[in-house]
């Protein structure tokens, strides 16, 4: 990483989410009515009968094809063992599922794309795009990665723990604050 003395992290660098959205799209894409809360998805390892080498599960090509999640469970999963599985298979279809739009409604739901406006400096909105746009161009390529966490999306480390509060709030949006420590004050004998 390069050092960046001065800027915090927490507000003003977007990254990435990986594989922490995975919880969020599947609950936003129950939540829209496209996919059933007890839904369940193969997991062959890969996301197209034709071509095994790309858009693989991890374990299916840590173990060069011999291994899949399903068959780690003995049958397709749910929305729940895919999660404690982090399997991409099941989250890119609901990527796919959800469609350009749904992703970047999903995304703009949990806030990607707003500043938090704390006082503390500046700070990074995230993107659900490229070039800044807001959802503009994207593919149902770009959906489906993002179903991962992956592809043309990035928030801050303070969009995450927004994002996971309002999951913990079933759904309830708050916008986080900062709290002034109190004065510390010495011990005396």
């Amino acid at each position: 990483l390069i050092s960046a003395p001065g800027i915090n992290k927490a507000v003003a660098k977007a990254y990435q989410p990986g594989s922490v959205v995975k919880a969020l799209l599947f609950v936003e894409a129950v939540t829209q009515g496209m996919i059933p809360l007890d839904k369940h998805i193969e997991c062959t390892g890969h996301l197209y009968p034709d071509q095994p080498n790309k858009w693989r599960c991890w374990i299916y090509k840590r173990s060069n094809g011999a291994q899949t999640h399903q068959s780690q469970m003995g049958h397709a999963l749910d929305g729940a063992e895919a999660l404690m599985l982090s399997c991409n298979i099941f989250y890119f279809t609901v990527g796919r599922t959800l469609g350009v739009e749904g992703v970047v409604r999903a995304f703009r739901d949990f806030g990607v794309g707003d500043r938090f406006a704390l006082g503390s400096g500046y700070e990074q909105a995230g993107q659900v795009g490229r070039r800044g746009t807001l959802g503009e161009g994207l593919t149902i390529f770009d959906a489906t990665q993002m179903g991962i966490g992956q592809g043309p999306v990035t928030w801050t480390p303070l969009h995450a723990a927004d994002a996971f509060a309002t999951l913990a709030r079933y759904g309830l949006k708050r916008p986080p604050r900062l709290i002034q420590d109190a004065p510390r004050t010495e011990e005396r004998d």
